[in-house]
C-alpha cells in the first residue's frame, strides 16, 4: 500500500466514524453539546489527512 493508499483509508475511516457519530448524537438530548466534543476530533484528523497530501 503507497502513501496515497493509507491516507485514503485514514479518510474513508474518518468519514465514516463522522456518519456513526452524528447518528449517535442525533439520539443524544443535548445534539449541540454531543457534536461539538464528538466531532472535533473526527475532523482534525480528516483535515490533517488531506494536507498530508490525500488530495
Amino acid at each position: 500500500m503507497d502513501h496515497v493508499d493509507a491516507i485514503e483509508v485514514q479518510l474513508v475511516a474518518s468519514v465514516t466514524k463522522i456518519a456513526d457519530d452524528i447518528s449517535a448524537m442525533l439520539a443524544a438530548p443535548s445534539f449541540a453539546d454531543t457534536a461539538v466534543a464528538t466531532l472535533r476530533p473526527t475532523l482534525r484528523e480528516a483535515a490533517l489527512a488531506i494536507e498530508a497530501g490525500a488530495f
